[in-house]
């Protein structure tokens, strides 16, 4: 295809292949300059200025301190960095290098399992060639070779082959010495000539790319097509008037008392969400929302739920489908398949509506289906007896979200909130202390392995004895120490010690209720389903259900229902999720039922959320909050909500008050809140970084040595007795199409090898496929590890899907590779990956052994993470690359300030010619 074929319009660049202009679409610049281009309006309002530069529009007396902004600086010095970088390439006085875009290497072939496979060099060249001036090659270096050992070499093999007359034509020999080492590689090669007529010394520049890799991993698992910026996107007009879908069959499964009000936004609310900066955004709502307090409690949080709404319904657009097919079945119903629906992207729920319209149609009329159910990746939908369409249509899709969640929140909002202490504890109010004679004269315990553990005891009976009316007893269950174990324990002693005991337990996810239900089912047999009920939603599909679970559900006509009030009452248990305990006020069951409200995972909850349980606990019941501050909290979408705190458990914001405080001398430690310091899951080696870094050296690692040992004879470790490793490679983090999410071909290729290296030692290890399991933070990363590794038995997900959860050995792809980011800033180079939560996550999910994939470069952008590089790196785990730990100790020169350093040197050089 010709190369003038393929052009970035909004930085006017041509490139050579489509490969390199999909590479150039991920470029910072390139996405910085689209969003100026797309966002300058056809005509500025009057009063106003607008910034070519970042896009921005604003009231003239605001232009002068936006330009004096650090955004716009920065934005500013990037154009600066990239004109230098185009400059510094540029042919000079009539001396050109061709061919004139960078040289590559491509991609030399590698399988890790043959270490010697590769330890020679290969060879492309440079075209020099003078037109105009006579002049010599003085210098070819490149920007970054250090060591002994450099990547890429470069040299004119004679000696008179350095003097160019006019018209000449010199060869320069560039080198890539692959070196055994996986991963891409990058350089810029430096050429230094002197002018003969009059001495000048000029510098032209080349970018120099080798790979070391598969050729067949990139094939399958790369790009297929270039990423499309957000701005760039085809966007569908959203239905303003559609055909109604079918109501849902359930809706009298649940006995409700009075009608679910709608609680409309105000006007200005949706309107400044939709349409608005997120600065403004922000000032607007620093504006209208209260400080956060007792008395504000409820109109603080009722705009921050319609703002996560909101903000959830525009990540929604991004799953709009274009030229969709929908296959009948029967009737009104129609199957319309949505890849992504396995990893959420978009979630789709029994009763869901999905509004489609023919591609065709001139009239865009748009109808309404409804979810009937989902299997796999197919949606069967339900549509009005008016849609007819004809059978080859395709039609434009849209997903909608449903508003119940957020109206049943704001309707527990506006009813009365349950008491000031459970909300705002006095720092003066002192909770019941457990005596030493109460505790020497305590019944029995269940289970006897938590009465050897002083921790848990004393949690145990914190629970046991809490004070009717007083504030949240807090269990703090860091990774491994069995809270879980814990939390089932003071129920089972509730349940058993005191016969008017009646417990709500809620978790903000099913898959943590149910194993709540299960757990306590197992340890309290005597329960049996009359006694306890696990509330599931009608929309949740029964086949998700654990067995050992469905005996405690309700079902209705074939979905799950609720049980009248006086049926509820009887029970002396009830599980659900957090959302779900809504049901429980919605039907008329009374606060005062409950003794104990328990929630589960509370650090993962919204305070919103977790305002739902909390509602139904009266005047004298005592309240549990359990979970782990250091793992990760909400998942929120609006930066607005995010500015307001809305990431932050009640938990997390409850252990920031001087009565929770987590410090070794905290007197009311084992009154307030107790924490498990005993850690039965991880080996030692991999428990000492997160328990240095984010539990103050507390944990003490108790695992037995069964368990924590049983990867020791495995020969991939690079240190015999050190189950934990880094591989360090270097990668790129792509994206394709319109999904944002990024993934990392080369990662895969080594997270494969690693697989690849266990199994064949599986029959010595007796590792199965099930206690292997690999974290990825991006989805799309997680999709194609999938398809690459093709082990159903083996659990490939993100971090969020791992928390709660253990296996023998994790691999974590870290994904982030990408060095024009390093030159930017750490938020573009590891956007969530500096979430230290999800750090904490990624690494406490290993029993016996922890591999981690990733570019050490990127990641020790982060002080969490460059401390994690540092300690691997000095215990000898280290595999791969190799990595200058020097530069990044203590009182070194912080990563992201030596890239702008070296930015600042570029364009310096653009100065200086």
């Amino acid at each position: 295809m010709p190369r003038d074929q393929f052009i970035c319009t909004p930085c006017n660049r041509t490139f050579p292949t489509q490969e390199a202009l999909g590479g150039h679409y991920g470029t910072q610049g390139h996405k910085q300059r689209a969003r100026a281009a797309s966002a300058t309006p056809a005509s500025i309002p009057p009063g106003h200025a607008h910034c070519d530069v970042c896009g921005a529009t604003m009231p003239v007396t605001h232009y002068q301190s936006h330009l004096n902004s650090p955004r716009h600086k920065k934005v500013v010095k990037y154009y600066q960095y990239e004109r230098a970088q185009q400059e510094a390439q540029a042919s000079k006085h009539g001396i050109s290098l061709e061919p004139a875009d960078a040289l590559e290497f491509g991609v030399v072939e590698h399988d890790m399992h043959k270490p010697k496979a590769i330890d020679y060099s290969t060879s492309k060249q440079f075209v020099v060639k003078a037109t105009e001036v006579e002049c010599e090659i003085i210098e070819a270096r490149f920007r970054k070779a250090t060591g002994v050992k450099p990547r890429f070499t470069a040299q004119a093999y004679a000696r008179n082959s350095l003097h160019l007359r006019v018209g000449d034509s010199r060869p320069l020999h560039v080198h890539f010495f692959p070196r055994n080492i996986f991963g891409a590689f990058h350089d810029t090669l430096i050429v230094k000539f002197r002018r003969l007529d009059t001495l000048e010394e000029f510098e032209i520049e080349r970018d120099i790319r080798g790979e070391v890799g598969s050729s067949t991993d990139k094939a399958a698992f790369g790009p297929k097509e270039p990423f499309v910026p957000k701005a760039e996107r085809r966007k569908t007009p959203r239905a303003r008037s559609f055909v109604p879908g079918p109501k849902t069959k359930f809706a009298a499964n649940i006995p409700w008392v009075g009608k679910l009000p709608l609680y409309p936004p105000p006007a200005w609310l949706r309107e400044l969400l939709e349409e608005s900066s997120v600065g403004k955004q922000i000032a607007v709502f620093r504006k209208n929302v209260p400080p956060l307090s007792y008395k504000t409690y409820a109109p603080y949080w009722e705009k921050l739920v319609w703002a996560e709404q909101v903000a959830q319904e525009l990540q929604l657009r991004e799953y709009d489908m274009h030229g969709a097919a929908l296959g009948k079945v029967s009737g009104n119903t129609y199957i319309l398949t949505v890849p992504g629906i396995v990893d959420k992207h978009p979630n789709v729920m029994r009763g869901d509506k999905i509004r489609v319209h023919a591609s065709t149609d001139p009239e865009n009329k748009w109808y309404e289906g409804t979810a009937d159910d989902v299997r796999g990746i197919q949606v069967f939908l339900k549509f009005p007896t008016k849609f007819q369409p004809p059978p080859s249509a395709r039609f434009e899709v849209q997903f909608t979200m449903t508003a119940i969640p957020t109206r049943r929140t704001i309707r527990a909002l506006r009813q009365p909130l349950p008491r000031e202490s459970l909300l705002f504890p006095p720092s003066t109010q002192q909770p019941n202390c457990v005596s030493r004679k109460t505790s020497m004269t305590h019944p029995r315990f269940f289970a006897p392995e938590i009465e050897d553990n002083p921790y848990q005891r004393d949690a145990v009976l914190g629970m046991y004895y809490s004070t009717s009316g007083s504030a949240p007893f807090i269990l703090y269950g860091p990774p491994g120490t069995g809270k879980t174990t814990t939390l089932i324990e003071a129920c089972c002693q509730l349940l058993e010690y005191k016969p008017n005991a009646r417990l709500l337990l809620t978790a903000p996810s099913n898959a943590a209720a149910d194993i709540l239900c299960e757990r306590l089912a197992a340890r309290a047999p005597s329960l049996g389903p009359k006694k306890m009920l696990r509330l599931n939603a009608p929309s949740r599909f029964r086949s998700s259900v654990p067995t050992s679970v469905e005996p405690f559900t309700f079902v209705h006509a074939g979905t799950f229902a609720c049980p009248q009030v006086d049926d509820l009452s009887k029970f002396r248990v009830i599980v659900s999720t957090c959302y779900s305990a809504s049901i429980l006020s919605g039907v008329g069951l009374e606060g005062g039922h409950f003794s104990h409200v328990f929630v589960d995972e509370a650090g993962q909850a919204t305070e919103p959320e977790a305002m739902l349980p909390l509602a139904l606990a009266g005047e004298n019941a005592s309240v549990v909050l359990a979970g782990d501050p250091q793992q990760l909290g909400p998942i929120i979408n609006s930066p607005v909500g995010n500015a307001f705190s809305m990431n932050v458990s009640l938990l997390e914001r409850l252990m920031q008050l001087p009565n929770y405080a987590d410090r070794r001398d905290h007197p009311l430690r084992r009154t307030t809140y107790v924490k498990l310091l005993r850690n039965y899951r991880s080996h030692p080696a991999i428990l000492r970084y997160p328990n240095a870094a984010f539990y103050g050296s507390e944990l003490e690692a108790c695992a037995a040595p069964a368990i924590a040992n049983r990867l020791q004879g495995w020969d991939g470790w690079p240190h015999t007795g050190y189950p934990v490793l880094f591989h360090n490679v270097k990668g790129r983090d792509d994206r394709e199409g319109t999904n944002v999410s990024y993934f990392n071909v080369n990662e895969i290729t080594v997270v494969k090898a690693y697989v690849r290296g266990l199994l064949e030692s599986r029959s010595r290890l007796r590792l199965e496929d099930k206690e292997i399991g690999i974290i990825a933070p991006y989805a799309a990363q997680v999709k194609k590890l999938r398809k690459a590794i093709n082990r159903p038995e083996m659990t490939i997900g993100s971090v969020e899907q791992f928390q709660g959860s253990e296996r023998s050995l994790i691999i974590i792809s870290t994904v982030r590779s990408n060095e024009e980011h390093l030159a930017n800033s750490k938020s573009f180079a590891l956007g969530f990956l500096s979430n230290p939560k999800r750090l904490n996550v990624a690494l406490t999910r290993a029993q016996a052994g922890l591999v981690v994939v990733g570019d050490a470069d990127t990641l020790a952008l982060d002080d969490k993470w460059r401390q994690f590089l540092l300690y691997v790196h000095d215990m000898g785990g280290w595999a791969g690359d190799e990595w200058d730990a020097e530069k990044y100790r203590d009182g070194a020169q912080d990563p992201e300030a030596r890239a702008q350093s070296e930015m600042d040197d570029i364009i310096s050089g653009l100065a200086a010619l």
